[in-house]
């Protein structure tokens, strides 16, 4: 089914709530979704698997901390043991987009180049592994890859949406008389 990318992330941001995470972390989740989304990359599978073992080996987790922390962009960032590391992706393009800097991210199979200009990659099919056991960031001086295609519909698996609904059902009050 095809939503559009507001009420998708209304939805995600819903649902990590209904998961247990506090607002803040919720609304961050529901952005990165969106933003994964927007490019294409994942429609929502990632962060079923990021709310399900949600701790600091979490994607939703290190991202806000990177963004929080503010990457020393003259350092290489490793992680280890990352769940749904394409969530980093996300985070990433929030990082740079109001500075003229360009970030890489690798793990086994993938590479991404993130820019204001958006996100650049010539593989997406291991941008969605549950876990990587290496996570690689680091700054470059060029942009490489192909641009993603941006997207304005999320077009989200019957699957997905269920537990999407069933996780974001769990912030609704009961009926009263």
């Amino acid at each position: 089914m095809s939503h559009s990318l507001n009420e998708f992330e209304a939805l995600c941001k819903k649902a990590a709530k209904g998961s247990g995470l506090f607002w803040g972390h919720a609304e961050e989740a529901g952005r990165a979704a969106r933003l994964l989304s927007r490019s294409g990359i994942d429609n929502g599978s990632l962060l079923l698997v990021a709310l399900e073992h949600f701790d600091e080996n979490c994607s939703l987790w290190i991202g806000p901390a990177l963004c929080d922390a503010g990457l020393n962009l003259d350092s290489e960032c490793e992680l280890e043991k990352v769940r749904a590391p394409g969530i980093l992706l996300a985070f990433l393009n929030i990082m740079v987009a109001d500075n003229e800097i360009c970030l890489e991210i690798e793990w086994t199979g993938f590479k991404a180049t993130i820019s204001a200009e958006g996100i650049f990659c010539d593989q997406l099919e291991a941008a969605t592994v549950d876990v990587a056991d290496r996570v690689i960031i680091r700054r470059v001086k060029n942009v490489t890859g192909v641009p993603l295609s941006v997207h304005s519909r999320a077009k989200i698996p019957k699957k997905t949406i269920e537990k999407l609904l069933e996780l974001a059902g769990r912030t609704y009050a009961p009926a009263t008389e």
